[in-house]
């Protein structure tokens, strides 16, 4: 049976960050709006980090996708976009994203940092407040698949309180996930 999440329409207010670089950084909720932001930002995108947005699954780029990704079920999913820059001359720069399954108290989740911004603590700005987010919702669980050789996003997870384990569907998958109860 399918539970509708009851905060699926609270609002996520926008947060400012200070980078270590000095530039302020914008994390808010993804929406419609975004569309050629998100299909530019797609367009930046390597191999890994595709994997990362598609939250697993390798997906062409064109507009569909952007469509798609930016088109949120809000009783399941929450996205967050990062954005550097002046309102009208912003650049996507990260997307951080998790869906609910059942009863809305467990979601896998995903970061994605443009390649040329990796290393600047986008990422971290985006994985911790995904998890505010999703605590606020009712989400106990937080969980990730990636590739057993994937040191720097194992290394990552770890950092923000995610646990590794084996994939017991696929040995060379990891789990990692984080309780958030």
């Amino acid at each position: 049976m399918t539970m509708v999440n009851p905060y699926a329409d609270a609002p996520v207010p926008p947060r400012s960050y200070l980078l270590p670089d000095g530039r302020r950084l914008l994390v808010r909720r993804i929406d419609a709006d975004d569309l050629t932001l998100e299909r530019a930002f797609l367009s930046r995108l390597d191999a890994e980090g595709r994997a990362y947005r598609f939250l697993g699954l390798i997906k062409g780029t064109d507009e569909n996708v952007a469509r798609e990704l930016t088109a949120v079920e809000p009783e399941r999913e929450v996205s967050l976009i990062a954005l550097i820059g002046d309102e009208g001359a912003e650049t996507e720069v990260g997307v951080a994203r998790y869906r609910a399954y059942g009863a809305g108290d467990s979601a896998d989740c995903a970061v994605t940092v443009d390649p040329a911004w990796r290393r600047g603590g986008i990422g971290g700005r985006l994985l911790q407040r995904l998890v505010e987010v999703a605590q606020e919702r009712g989400v106990r669980r937080l969980f990730a698949a990636d590739g057993v050789h994937g040191a720097v996003a194992h290394r990552f997870a770890e950092r923000y309180g995610f646990r590794c384990c084996a994939d017991p569907d696929d040995p060379a998958a990891a789990i990692f996930e984080r309780d958030l109860a």
